[in-house]
């Protein structure tokens, strides 16, 4: 199989674990893993291409794109839930030390000091 056909493998292999799992909290961690193997098994097998290609290979190419074009949509979809999980759950930590040590960060500068004996 030439580098293109590996290639074109290696993405739609990626392209389908995105299309198929919407990964819930539980599993998300093992999709993010997979996703990233991917991305770095694709990572190496492209900076191996040379050209020239045949016909049947920029075929491929044609189809790698209208891929990658799905999967960079998936991508940043799964980002922005990370993303929002995290400042959830920075909310919540916040939260929880507020409600643990409510005078941890009390702000003194109105304080008032009676000078008069």
């Amino acid at each position: 199989m030439s580098i293109v056909g590996q290639v074109y493998a290696v993405t739609s292999k990626l392209h389908q674990l995105l299309i198929t799992e919407e990964p819930d909290s539980e599993k998300r961690d093992d999709v993010i893993e997979q996703i990233e193997q991917l991305l770095e098994d694709r990572q190496c097998l492209l900076d191996e291409m040379k050209g020239p290609y045949s016909d049947e290979e920029k075929q491929l190419g044609n189809q790698i794109i209208e891929y990658n074009k799905v999967i960079d949509v998936k991508l940043a979809k799964l980002r922005l839930v990370v993303q929002a999980d995290m400042n959830k759950l920075k909310k919540q930590k916040n939260t929880n030390e507020k409600y643990v040590n409510p005078y941890k960060n009390v702000n003194f500068d109105g304080m008032f000091f009676d000078k008069k004996k």
